[in-house]
């Protein structure tokens, strides 16, 4: 993906960064990581898409004590259901 279509399937920008510094990562990452650990797919965001995993433990702290940190931003959470079996 080139950058403007980075920018136009982008979603907002997690507290954490600003908008060009999301749009500058969200482009560097889908076009050098491995496929599965890309942001887009087919062009569309993945929401399961772990942006803190490229976070350094300086910035994830500064980001925290600032009130910025928010690792579930942007994420889909799974419900599992459990199969309960009655004897």
């Amino acid at each position: 993906m080139n950058i403007a279509q980075v920018r136009r399937a982008a979603p907002p920008a997690p507290s954490c960064f600003t908008h060009e510094n999301w749009i500058a990562y969200l482009h560097t990452i889908q076009n050098h990581a491995k496929v599965n650990s890309r942001p887009f797919a087919a062009g569309v965001y993945r929401p399961e898409f772990s942006f803190c995993a490229d976070c350094t433990l300086v910035h994830s702290v500064f980001m925290s004590r600032k009130g910025l940190c928010n690792p579930s931003a942007l994420r889909v959470f799974l419900i599992k259901k459990e199969a309960v079996t009655h004897e």
